[in-house]
């Protein structure tokens, strides 16, 4: 999906940890969008952000190709890539206490793939995802019923509960939040005591 985005006219933002004013430019994104530094606390962020409608829009477009098939043989890809995230947390897992009988979650879980080999080793899954065409993947491929969006609606709609989860995944999600410190403090208050995150 192509999207030409005026930056010019969308709103500056306070820090989004620290929600200090002062920042300074570093560098501009492939779409022209000026990533700055805070002065105070120095976390790297966007300013200004995309609205809300232009993110729904973006993503909107996540996992569509021009095949399903196509799109989850991408997916595979990745998965299998013995240097990506996916491979690097099941073999860590499988070096401590494996996931049979746990109770996971991934946020931002695309089709996933993920939570299928987690379900694969004994684990019981759940997905968050807002991504239409990834909900609609899950189903049709891995037959999950992911959670069709944000992580904070699903903890306010009781989809995803207090306490509940052994583990957590949340891969290439964090820097898509409006609120980094809000988002872990959210996912913590998910974890059962002992459990554990993986970003």
């Amino acid at each position: 999906m192509s999207m030409t985005i005026d930056y010019s006219i969308l709103p500056l933002i306070p820090c989004p940890v620290c929600e200090s004013l002062p920042f300074r430019e570093v560098t501009r994104r492939f779409d022209t969008g000026p990533l700055v530094r805070c002065e105070m606390c120095g976390h790297y962020y966007l300013n200004p952000p995309l609205s809300n409608e232009q993110l729904s829009a973006i993503y909107a477009a996540y996992f569509v190709a021009d095949s399903d098939a196509d799109q989850m043989h991408i997916i595979e890809g990745w998965f299998h890539d013995p240097r990506g995230p996916y491979q690097y947390v099941l073999n860590l897992v499988a070096r401590q206490d494996g996931l049979r009988g746990s109770r996971v979650l991934e946020v931002g879980c695309g089709p996933g793939r993920l939570l299928s080999e987690c379900q694969r080793c004994g684990a019981m899954v759940t997905g968050v995802d807002m991504s239409p065409a990834a909900v609609r993947l899950a189903k049709r491929y891995l037959a999950l019923e992911l959670i069709p969006t944000t992580l904070e609606r699903a903890v306010v709609d009781g989809s995803a509960s207090p306490e509940t989860f052994d583990m957590l995944f949340a891969f290439e999600t964090i820097e898509h939040v409006r609120k980094p410190a809000q988002f872990l403090r959210l996912l913590h208050g998910l974890l059962r005591p002992g459990g554990r995150l993986v970003l």
